[in-house]
Formats: structure tokens, sequence, C-alpha cells
């Protein structure tokens, strides 16, 4: 199940026996159980169902809220920390010193690092 990255709902059943049946220490039982419900999370994801989650920013009409935390942004002007809100149409970065929101379609480009994301966008011209 983890090695596959699925999880049906027989397996799912099978851990939980396995669980209550061999009454394993509460750290245990919870790393597996942690870790059970990451690769459902995933494996939604990679079935197109994203996560919604609450957020305070103002939404526009059938947009969603997926992810929000907080986060670093640099430019060539600088670092600026605030929180980044991922949607359905946009990012949103909120901070005191340099908020701004780009549209999904203006991104051109994504490149994942061990530590960071490089997004690149269409100029706002």
């Amino acid at each position: 199940m983890f090695q596959d990255r699925i999880v049906t709902p027989s397996e799912e059943r099978e851990l939980t026996f396995l669980l209550d049946t061999f009454l394993l220490s509460h750290d245990a039982t919870k790393d597996i159980i942690d870790n059970l419900e990451r690769v459902k999370i995933l494996q939604a994801i990679r079935a197109g169902k994203l996560p919604v989650v609450e957020s305070d920013i103002l939404l526009g009409s059938g947009e969603l809220c997926h992810w929000e935390g907080h986060c670093k942004i640099q430019d060539i002007k600088g670092v600026w920390a605030g929180t980044l809100s991922v949607t359905s149409d946009r990012l949103i970065f909120k901070s005191t010193q340099r908020p701004f929101g780009v549209k999904i379609g203006k991104i051109t480009n994504v490149a994942p690092y061990s530590n960071a994301v490089k997004i690149s966008t269409t100029s706002s011209k």
C-alpha cells in the first residue's frame, strides 16, 4: 500500500484490523495512521481531487482555496515573509511589505527544488 502509493478500501480495512488486533503503542499506531492519511491525500491529488481549506482571503465566485501557509518570497528586490494562498484561480501572497496576486493562467513554469519552488509568470504589462 505505501509502496505503490495507492490505498484500496480493502487494504485500509486490513490495516485497521491489524492495528486493533496487535495493540501497538500509541506512537506506533499514530505514525501508521498519519502515513496512511498522507498516502490517501496524495492519492486523491493525483486523481485530480485537490483538498479545500478555509481561508480569510476574499475568494471569487466558484474560487476555492486549496492550500495556505507561511512562506518567504524572494525576487530581485529582496526577501519577504508572509502567507501564500493557492486557490483554483490565483496565487495570493499576503504581507505587509510586498503583497501580490497572480492568476494561474499567467504561470508559465514551475520548477521544484528541495527547499523552494521557482514560479515564472508572463509579464504584467
